[in-house]
C-alpha cells in the first residue's frame, strides 16, 4: 500500500517521503509538520519546517532517540513560492546540543513540501 506524501526531507544519503500539514499563522510566516515512517526500519519520523521571519528552523526526529537539525552557525533560508516550501543546502547535525551548538555531522540535504492548503492556526502543542 502506498502512503500519500506531499513532500520530502533529505538528510545525507537518506530521503524521507512524508505527509505534511502546512500552516500560515500570519504575516508571511509558514510552517509545515510532516510525518511518516523510515523506509528501512519502519520507525516513526516527524519533521518540522519553520519559515518565521528571523527564526527559520528545520528539524527531523527519527524514532524516540535520533534528531537531525540544521547547524546553528550557518544561514538557513526557507523559501515559499507557488505553494511550495523549500530549503536548500542544509548542513545537518545529528543530536545537536542547542546550548553548545555541538552535534555529530550528518551530511547535507534539502527539503521540498507542496502545500495545497494551509491551516490558519498552529497546533496547540507547537
Amino acid at each position: 500500500m502506498t502512503v500519500p506524501t506531499n513532500g520530502w526531507v533529505q538528510v545525507g544519503g537518506q530521503t524521507f517521503n512524508l505527509l505534511f500539514t502546512c500552516y500560515a499563522p500570519g504575516a508571511g510566516d509558514v510552517a509545515a509538520i510532516g510525518v511518516g515512517e523510515h523506509p528501512d526500519s519502519g520507525e516513526w519520523i516527524e519533521a518540522l519546517i519553520q519559515g518565521f521571519l528571523g527564526q527559520p528552523y528545520v528539524g527531523v526526529r527519527v524514532g524516540e532517540s535520533t534528531r537531525y537539525e540544521a547547524v546553528l552557525d550557518e544561514p538557513l533560508n526557507v523559501y515559499v513560492r507557488d505553494d511550495t516550501i523549500s530549503v536548500g543546502a542544509i548542513r545537518w547535525e545529528r543530536d545537536l546540543d542547542l546550548a553548545s551548538g555541538v552535534g555529530e555531522p550528518a551530511g547535507y540535504g534539502t527539503v521540498l513540501v507542496e502545500c495545497t492548503d494551509y491551516e490558519a492556526e498552529l497546533p496547540e502543542d507547537y
